[in-house]
């Protein structure tokens, strides 16, 4: 036991930086890559593998799979081999200088895209060209959990005060001895911080300051195993520096570009539908049986007066069987009404009008055994005394393309809920970025689809292949808890439990 004249010498010597810590904090080293090419994957990646050092790369999502790009298989294994696959934007443009509607596109859609390809969510994002801002910042929050910029503190982030969104980085100085920058890893596990250090290419005569030598690199990759090795120096993913590295917020100026958003996987999860109008061949062909083999429901509405009773007819016949309509409903999907004959409300005669809303309830209770409670004009034409009939007879009104189909949980008009309809002009990276749009914003996406074909897309058409994506997609989300997928009878349920 020390004696007293001697303890408050300790005392002091303890809080002293690194005295008594060094083993406890020893520092990180992240190697980070930016746009990777299919050279930079062939050539240079195995200097990784060989020495087993991870990192993380930043590819921007558009051109992955075009020629001299990398593609979805070289990026798994990339994951494989302990490496993490982070955004960099769709397109590597300046998001500083986009609208609000492009940003959020070049944001989601990577987001989207990764996990898909992947089945891995992407936790950081890198700006493009270090161009970011605060509204581009608070944007990112929606998606990811961390944000690295271009350059900054000479990639020094100290354990103490970093904020995830704004995490330093430092392009490796081309023109300075490897031995050099070994010494700054070696520091960096010595006094206990955390360095992030950028590459873009490697090649034998850098032809500018993105280009770095393949002997500096080669050295300095086998610089930071062996100081692994020896103990001095932790080598990590952002991914999992991230859980070493507490999270301390900075100080963000007030202004009208801060945006209230919640955490990604916060408990207010968002809800998406997956809906059909017309009771159309392809919808069986494609739309229930590539939805059946993801496992995910959805809501058909049927023009009642126009289904067929048999199956046997003339082939060509676009209109589905009733029998058909009860694999959808077995399948748990429900079945909801689009008018008796498909034809226009507003203007029919009251006998008509009547026969409209009353025969589906009739027809799809004796022909189904359940009672639509869900109703879609169809066309989307509707007036505000049409709307007030339908509500004596359904619980649910579905219009054609109200709010852009995002329906706010805490706001909803059962009379009004609005559908997002998937057009031939969408791929599905954007339609993917819409659920996590709706997992963030917590709201109630609710799409709309017509024709599915597999030859080239017309009118209210879209490609089965596009298709298949959105619903993989949909499945990876809801597996993954980031979205439930639901009909429409079960999102205004849950929407009325909460």
């Amino acid at each position: 036991m020390l004696k007293k004249p001697y303890a408050w010498i300790l005392a002091i010597l303890l809080m002293l930086p690194g005295v008594g810590q060094a083993r406890e904090q020893l520092g990180i080293v992240t190697f980070t890559v930016d746009n990777i090419t299919a050279e930079f994957f062939k050539q240079s990646m195995p200097v990784f593998f060989d020495h087993g050092v991870p990192g993380s790369m930043y590819g921007q999502t558009e051109p992955i799979g075009l020629p001299g790009e990398i593609g979805w298989a070289e990026i798994r294994y990339l994951i494989e081999r302990g490496w993490e696959f982070g955004a960099h934007g769709h397109s590597h443009d300046k998001m500083t200088e986009m609208d609000d509607a492009r940003l959020e596109l070049e944001l989601g859609a990577p987001a989207a895209q990764i996990f898909r390809g992947t089945t891995v969510y992407p936790t950081s994002f890198a700006t493009p060209h270090g161009a970011y801002d605060e509204r581009v910042i608070e944007r990112a929050k929606v998606y990811y959990d961390a944000h690295l910029t271009g350059w900054g503190n000479e990639g020094v982030n100290y354990f103490e005060s970093t904020d995830h969104f704004r995490i330093n980085r430092e392009q490796i100085d081309n023109r300075r001895p490897a031995d050099e920058v070994c010494a700054d890893i070696e520091k960096a596990g010595r006094e206990g911080y955390w360095l992030v250090l950028m590459l873009h290419r490697i090649g034998e005569d850098p032809s500018d300051a993105y280009e770095n030598p393949t002997e500096q690199f080669e050295a300095v990759v086998k610089c930071a195993a062996d100081l692994r090795d020896r103990g001095n120096v932790r080598l990590t993913t952002v991914r999992d520096a991230l859980r070493l590295v507490p999270h301390t917020p900075a100080p963000v100026p007030e202004g009208d570009h801060q945006i209230a958003v919640t955490a990604k996987n916060g408990s207010s999860k968002g809800l998406v539908s997956i809906t059909f109008d017309d009771a159309t061949r392809p919808q069986y062909d494609f739309g229930l049986r590539i939805a059946q083999g993801y496992g995910l429901p959805g809501t058909l509405f049927i023009p009642s007066g126009l289904l067929r009773d048999r199956i046997d007819t003339p082939q060509g016949d676009w209109r589905l069987t009733w029998e058909e309509v009860r694999e959808f409903y077995e399948s748990g999907w429900e079945i909801g009404a689009h008018g008796h004959t498909h034809i226009r409300l507003p203007g029919l005669p009251p006998e008509e009008f009547e026969a409209e809303l009353n025969a589906p309830i009739e027809e799809i209770e004796a022909k189904v055994g359940t009672r639509p409670v869900s109703f879609a004009s169809p066309f989307g034409d509707f007036t505000e005394e049409i709307i007030a009939s339908i509500m004596t007879r359904y619980d649910y009104h579905l219009s054609w393309k109200g709010n852009l189909g995002r329906n706010p949980i805490n706001d909803i008009d059962p009379r009004y809920v609005g559908r997002l309809e998937v057009t031939n002009d969408m791929t599905a990276a954007t339609v993917c970025g819409e659920m996590l749009r709706a997992a963030q914003n917590g709201v109630w996406l609710v799409f709309l689809f017509h024709g599915i074909t597999e030859e080239a897309p017309r009118e209210y058409e879209i490609e089965a292949s596009v298709y298949d994506e959105i619903m993989g997609c949909a499945a990876r989300l809801d597996r993954a808890e980031i979205i439930d997928v639901v009909t429409v009878k079960d999102a205004m349920a849950t929407i009325a439990a909460e």
